[in-house]
């Protein structure tokens, strides 16, 4: 289920971690966890991490040299090991390429090279591979189509990605319209979003899709339950973009599961969408159709959305999150309860990147280091264990051979 997605080497996406926990009315089911505990730190040496994503089971991340780890839930082959085995730590990700961002959604996983080739693993149901079929693979495969990406963001059974000329292209599910091209039929390959809107920002969400276009508008498509399009409505797909109802204007926007969220050039944050667990952070938890701003003075550089929170980084590398609690996953030392305005993380405060998963968040330091906190279900946490954190836990070395069990296969989100 990102700090601009086009700036490839702090991709953020559910992407850098965009992640995204996201689902509508879902035939899958979601992740679940166990009572979170206490933190813990595993000492991690370089390579050092410079991209890092997340979703509702597993967490990728890419090292300083380029080569992509993967850990947690393995069913699909979305850690893109060859294998469809649960790893509790980071694991090397299949063959030799290097990559310059990498997405994870529901069960699948897609990574960037720096010639704008998109390579896609894990689930292919739907199409959402793009290799044309709907094959799983558990190695990386080439997008089909032969276009040159500067932005993936993986959505739960969908992928989207920009072109260099901010031309918008999806593919996999589309059952609401979240692929953007005019009909409601899956596509195996990547198919461009109608409008004629060129893009500065694209993010996937569970069942809808947004993007900031160079008119200085935000847009999105697909499932408006709960309002999370933004554009007033609150059932109902659209198969075609369309404006965010608000005179602000955004420079980044995230689509989470149901909820979406915006940043303007000064660092506001701005939410709509479902609200039960006062994931908006506006103070109430009633749902909102169109965009109100987060209730703080705290200026933020980039946000992440997971299934029922929500998380935002300062430019002094505080990270603070708001929405539910539930498995520790705000990160702020305890589990449970919900909160309606933004709570700091504890014990490090450090962090250049930020990413959350359905029921887990994660976030990169200036040195490489990462960190994960909330569910530790199917190992996604990295710490070479099942167990739960509610504060910052450092994830285990990158390249050491892990711990492996078979698990069955399933569908997250």
């Amino acid at each position: 289920m990102s700090a601009r997605w086009n700036t490839l080497m702090l991709l953020l996406a559910a992407t850098v971690f965009s992640g995204f926990a996201r689902g509508d009315v879902a035939t899958d089911p979601p992740a679940n966890g166990k009572a979170a505990g206490s933190a813990a730190v595993v000492d991690v040496q370089d390579p050092r991490a410079t991209v890092i994503t997340a979703d509702s089971l597993h967490t990728c991340a890419l090292t300083s040299s380029g080569d992509a780890y993967c850990w947690g839930t393995g069913s699909f082959g979305r850690l893109g090991n060859g294998s469809t085995a649960e790893q509790l730590t980071p694991v090397a990700v299949a063959g030799s390429r290097k990559f310059v961002s990498i997405s994870a959604g529901s069960s699948h996983t897609c990574a960037l090279t720096a010639d704008g080739k998109a390579y896609c693993w894990g689930n292919g149901g739907n199409g959402r591979l793009g290799t044309g079929n709907t094959n799983r693979s558990l190695r990386p495969r080439l997008v089909v189509g032969g276009h040159e990406f500067s932005v993936l963001s993986v959505g739960r059974r969908y992928t989207c990605g920009l072109t260099n000329d901010g031309t918008a292209y999806c593919w996999g599910v589309n059952s609401n319209g979240e692929l953007g091209d005019g009909t409601t039929e899956d596509k195996t390959e990547p198919t461009a979003v109608v409008g004629g809107h060129k893009f500065t920002w694209l993010s996937a969400g569970a069942f809808h899709s947004c993007g900031v276009a160079t008119d200085g508008k935000t847009y999105c498509w697909g499932s408006g339950t709960n309002g999370k399009r933004g554009d007033g409505a609150t059932t109902g797909g659209s198969s075609e973009p369309v404006a965010v109802s608000t005179d602000v204007s955004f420079t980044s926007v995230y689509a989470g599961r149901q909820h979406t969220c915006a940043l303007t050039a000064e660092g506001e944050a701005w939410c709509w969408g479902a609200n039960r667990s006062r994931q908006l952070g506006d103070g109430t938890n009633t749902a909102k159709s169109t965009p109100v701003r987060v209730k703080t003075d705290l200026k933020f550089k980039s946000l992440a959305l997971g299934g029922t929170h929500t998380c935002g980084l300062t430019a002094s590398g505080k990270v603070y999150c708001w929405g539910s609690n539930n498995l520790g996953k705000l990160g702020k030392g305890d589990a449970g309860g919900t909160f309606a305005e933004p709570q700091e993380v504890a014990l490090v405060n450090n962090f250049v990147a930020i990413e959350a998963g359905y029921d887990h968040t994660c976030g990169k330091t200036a040195d490489g280091a990462v960190y994960c906190w909330g569910g530790g279900e199917g190992g996604r946490l990295g710490h070479g264990t099942l167990a739960d954190r509610s504060a910052p836990d450092r994830v285990a070395d990158f390249g050491t051979d892990a711990p492996t069990a078979l698990l069955p296969s399933r569908q997250d989100r």
